[in-house]
């Protein structure tokens, strides 16, 4: 450093005084070939060797492995499957104000999926919401009813034909069964 700042003083006390060149002359000061640009008082890092044992790496950890479980993790929930099985006393319509319909009340923020119900009474009710961000797009497609009446914010589903529905955001279905064993599949 004193090298430096000597340097730096003899090149402007001998420099020529002149109005076209005010600025003293630079001096290039090049680093060493192995010069270590984080480590500036040149301290090489001390390397530890260590038996394997004492830090053992198990197969599958690596830089990349939280990303392939996150995606399986993803994956697993991009699909829901709803089932709505009650019994023959629960979820009836005439009840609701006391016992009221917790057993056939689903909810799911799958991407897609399937709903499965299953009601064994007339009168039962269930109902099953599909909930997304609020631009996406839910289409819910019917493949079978029997027995059943479904309703959506846009209408009743009388029929497999009535479907596809698509709403945006929030699908909100409700199912009342008609007849004993009523039985209804969708998916979205």
């Amino acid at each position: 450093m004193k090298v430096a700042t000597v340097c730096c003083l003899l090149s402007v006390t001998t420099a020529d005084p002149s109005n076209a060149e005010r600025q003293s002359r630079q001096m290039l000061v090049v680093p060493p070939t192995f010069y270590n640009y984080y480590n500036p008082y040149s301290v090489m890092p001390a390397v530890y060797p260590y038996p394997a044992s004492v830090f053992p790496i198990y197969p599958g950890e690596s830089v990349f492995a939280q990303a392939e479980e996150n995606n399986q993790v993803e994956r697993i929930a991009a699909r829901d499957t709803i089932n709505v099985l009650p019994a023959d006393t629960e979820c009836l319509f005439a009840t609701i104000d006391t016992a009221g319909i917790t057993p056939c009340m689903k909810t799911s923020g799958a991407k897609r999926g399937s709903i499965n119900i299953k009601l064994p009474k007339t009168k039962q009710t269930a109902v099953i919401g599909i909930v997304r961000s609020s631009n996406e797009r839910i289409t819910l497609r019917c493949t079978e009813m029997t027995g059943v009446s479904a309703f959506t914010k846009t209408g009743k589903i009388g029929a497999p034909s009535d479907t596809p529905r698509t709403e945006t955001g929030v699908l909100q279905l409700v199912v009342t069964s008609t007849a004993d064993n009523g039985v209804i599949k969708c998916t979205w």
